[in-house]
Order: structure tokens, then sequence, then C-alpha cells
């Protein structure tokens, strides 16, 4: 079994002996690795800490927490990180499982903009709206570049909400449905959760993901949205 670095070694070191996880991976999550980089940025860009998360073989809560929310706000398909947690066996139970699928539930609801994470510096520069599998991870040269001089006046520049994109509820919103369910189901080849919506507020981008209910729970949760919009 692959270990990640220990935290004791310098930066540095840590970062190489990272790079060295990654060089030894199957050729499934190499493939797969080297999709997720090609998204979110190269490896060695990416901060130690959140690079050692992400090689890890069991995350836990805190660490389960911030590699989501990292992925998710620079850009990671859904569905290619819950297959990356699958295929590293980095969720180690059911309760791990649930916990990143409605991490990733929430940001397609657009509930995690209360939350901060970092992001990868060439994303600060996109000045257009782009579908995430358009991203850029390599700064192109459009919009303006952080300066040092932005870094001194704002050392919290590099971390921003962790914002639902405009494709979440549209074309591409089965990425998330499709993550939520290999999560929940523990299966690579789960199909895209069903959902319904609840009006709430009179805002239809909450939305409730159902799974693997049974059908007294289903209709249950049904009449419960029915009360809801009733008192809406």
């Amino acid at each position: 079994m692959l270990q990640t670095p220990s935290p004791k070694l310098s930066y540095a070191k840590r970062r190489n002996a990272l790079l060295d996880t990654l060089e030894q991976l199957d050729s499934a999550q190499e493939s797969l690795a080297a999709f997720i980089f090609d998204c979110v940025g190269p490896a060695n860009e990416w901060p130690v800490n959140t690079l050692a998360m992400f090689c890890s073989t069991h995350l836990m809560f805190a660490g389960r927490f911030q590699l989501t929310l990292f992925m998710l706000n620079n850009g990671c398909p859904p569905e290619y990180y819950a297959e990356w947690l699958l295929r590293r066996n980095a969720l180690h139970d059911d309760s791990a499982r649930f916990h990143v699928a409605e991490l990733i539930a929430k940001h397609q609801d657009g509930l995690l903009e209360s939350k901060t994470s970092y992001i990868m510096p060439a994303r600060l520069t996109i000045d257009r709206p782009v579908p995430l599998y358009e991203r850029k991870s390599v700064w192109d040269g459009v919009g303006e570049a952080v300066t040092a001089k932005d870094r001194i006046e704002n050392p919290n520049i590099y971390f921003r909400p962790v914002a639902s994109p405009d494709c979440a509820h549209g074309p591409e919103e089965w990425r998330w449905l499709k993550a939520y369910a290999m999560l929940r189901n523990n299966k690579l080849d789960a199909p895209p959760a069903n959902r319904l919506f609840a009006r709430v507020n009179n805002d239809f981008r909450r939305v409730q993901i159902v799974d693997d209910m049974t059908n007294d729970e289903e209709v249950s949760m049904i009449n419960m949205y029915c009360d809801e919009e009733l008192k809406s």
C-alpha cells in the first residue's frame, strides 16, 4: 500500500515525496489523476497539504471536508472526484462516503457559498463564464494576473467562496447527481441519482436528491414537499 509522506518533512521534501507517490499509481488511477490535474492545475502547484489529502488512502472528517471544497471550487468534475476517492479507497465506511456525497449535493444547491477554499492562482484571472470542464488551469493572459502587491494587500486573496456554477442545475447537473449516486452506492457504475425539487422561499435552486429510499420514505418526502409548497 502506498503511504503518504509524514507532515514532519519539509514542504519541499513532502511535495517531492507526494509526486513520487503519484508516479506509483496503477494505470486506472494514473489516467484519472492526469485528467484531474488537467482540470484543476498541475500537481506541483497544489498546496502541499491539499496534495497530501488527494494522495491519502484514508481521509478523516476534516480532510474530506477540505479536499472536497478545494476540488469542487477549482473545477474538478464531481463524478471524477468521486471516482478518484473510490479508486483510492480513501473513504473507509458508509459514513465517510455519505459525508462527501452530501457535500457534493450541497455544492450543487449553492449551499456551500458561506464557506471558502483555496483557489489555484490561474483561476483568479477568469473573467468570463465557461463550462465546468473548460475552465483553465494555466493562466493564458486573459484577465489580470494576481501580483505580489495584491498578495500583500490581501493575504487571503487566494481564498474564495465555494460557489455553485450555473451549470450545476443546467446541462452539467448530471455530474453532481452521478457523483452523489456513486458515493451513496459505493459503485463506480452507479447511474445518476433521482432528484426532487423543493421550493423554499420560491427558490427552485434548493434541491433534495433522493436515492436508496423505500417507497414509504419517498412518498413521505413528496408529501413533505407538497406541504412546503402550500405554505410558501
